[in-house]
């Protein structure tokens, strides 16, 4: 089974300088291939930003997999947008977020945004990310359309977390292989040497090592930081990749990044 792994698109600033949607490009081998997104394709209330790009993907592609980053939620209520209705609304019906559970090969890919759990909860790293990242300032949330605050985003993760081992391990019982795909990193070895002692590092990653090597999961695909890597947690193989903003180059993104799930394990091409 082949999988094609992708993240951090941005189609809404790439249009702002090349006047077009990214293109994933084509091998003979899409119409067998499932694309992992893995969040910031776009933001969800300007369809402009993702509408054409996911059409001509799920043409490409025997299926698409898809999560929401924090850029897709950009401009608008966390709580109104979400993929799922995005695509429900366009029927774009080879395009799948959530859970997509490919029965024959036995393989069960189950995603979600991951916010961040600010270094254990910790108040100064909630301060400094609340300050520092667009998130805190461009989302909306609750009854008021309040700014979003980390409070609510620290509420969220520890959910989406709980759901997605629950998730994880109901599939590992059934038998099947468990693809993990989350915007945020879950380990600090996400962090580049460069960025080890940023002060909103609480707001990219969380230090899950501990929680993963309890779960049988056999691949966690993730995006969010903008450089491509590929790191372990116990069985666990992490992989990143990575577009990044028009302006970064040089940060590993393979356009082509495919990986084979065979019966005897794992392998990059």
């Amino acid at each position: 089974m082949l999988f094609r792994i992708l993240s951090d698109i941005h189609n809404e600033v790439l249009q702002g300088t090349t006047r077009q949607d990214y293109s994933v490009p084509p091998l003979d081998t899409d119409p067998e291939t499932v694309l992992i997104l893995a969040g910031d394709i776009g933001v969800l209330t300007r369809e402009h930003t993702w509408l054409g790009f996911l059409t001509a993907c799920s043409r490409q592609f025997r299926s698409v997999f898809i999560i929401e980053g924090n850029h897709e939620y950009y401009h608008d209520h966390i709580e109104k947008n979400s993929w799922s209705e995005a695509l429900g609304r366009h029927r774009l019906q080879n395009i799948v977020t959530g859970e997509l559970i490919l029965r024959e090969e036995q393989i069960a890919i189950i995603g979600t945004t991951l916010w961040t759990y600010f270094e254990g909860s910790d108040p100064i790293s909630m301060f400094d990310v609340g300050q520092g990242l667009n998130d805190y300032h461009l989302i909306r949330a609750g009854a008021r359309y309040s700014r979003l605050r980390p409070e609510y985003t620290l509420a969220l993760h520890h959910r989406q977390k709980s759901e997605l081992f629950r998730a994880a391990d109901r599939y590992r019982a059934l038998g099947y292989t468990v693809m993990a795909v989350t915007h945020h990193h879950p380990s600090l070895q996400a962090i580049m040497p460069a960025y080890r002692n940023d002060r909103v590092n609480g707001g990219f990653v969380s230090s899950m090592d501990h929680e993963i090597l309890q779960h049988d999961i056999a691949w966690w695909i993730s995006g969010h930081c903008h450089t491509a890597m590929e790191y372990s947690i116990g069985k666990t193989r992490v992989l990143s990749n990575p577009k990044g903003y028009p302006h970064e180059h040089g940060n590993g993104f393979d356009p082509l990044k495919t990986l084979e799930i065979a019966e005897e394990g794992i392998s990059a091409l």
